[in-house]
């Protein structure tokens, strides 16, 4: 009942700041009752793991909200990334990856590589992403990298999850045009 309430407190919340219903019913709600967590994802966020991954997600539990980014990819091989490049219109962002925070799997011949990680430090990057007009996402380790352009889609995606976790912190949402 209580998640319940958090979750329809969010949604007013989105309503008075102005978040649009089709942002807010673009949103997939599912409780993780063994940690208590509810996860907020748009619906067009892959289940499992896929290609080209550069997904915003958000966590509540006891009426905090946080932002999580996944960031990863697959391919014929692993690059082992230990640095993430972000360039969105001309200006660049770099992210260190420590070997543990990286996580590996692979199914038959092919090789997944990505990195689940807190969004409140990329705050200024994901704004600028979701309205650039040209964002690359880069896995770099040393002379090895791969990366992908990041879709008009994701970016969509990463502004109605940022607009709603910004209602429901009591934030106005901070477009970047």
């Amino acid at each position: 009942m209580k998640k319940i309430l958090v979750v329809l407190l969010c949604i007013l919340a989105a309503f008075a700041w102005g978040v649009s219903h089709a942002a807010q019913e673009a949103l997939s709600f599912q409780d993780d009752e063994e940690h208590n967590v509810t996860w907020v994802r748009h619906v067009e966020t892959p289940a499992s793991l896929h290609r080209k991954m550069f997904f915003v997600y958000l966590g509540e539990q006891d009426g905090r909200t946080w932002p999580r980014l996944l960031l990863g990819y697959n391919c014929s091989g692993y690059v082992f990334f230990n640095k993430i490049i972000v360039t969105a219109d001309g200006e660049t962002w770099e992210y260190p990856v420590a070997m543990a925070d990286r996580t590996h799997a692979q199914t038959s011949r092919t090789f997944y590589e990505y990195v689940d990680m807190p969004a409140d430090d990329c705050r200024d990057m994901l704004d600028r992403v979701a309205h650039s007009r040209h964002a690359v996402v880069k896995f770099q380790n040393g002379a090895r990298e791969t990366g992908f352009l990041i879709t008009k889609k994701q970016k969509e995606c990463i502004q109605n999850v940022l607009a709603f976790h910004d209602a429901c912190t009591g934030r106005l949402y901070r477009a970047v045009k």
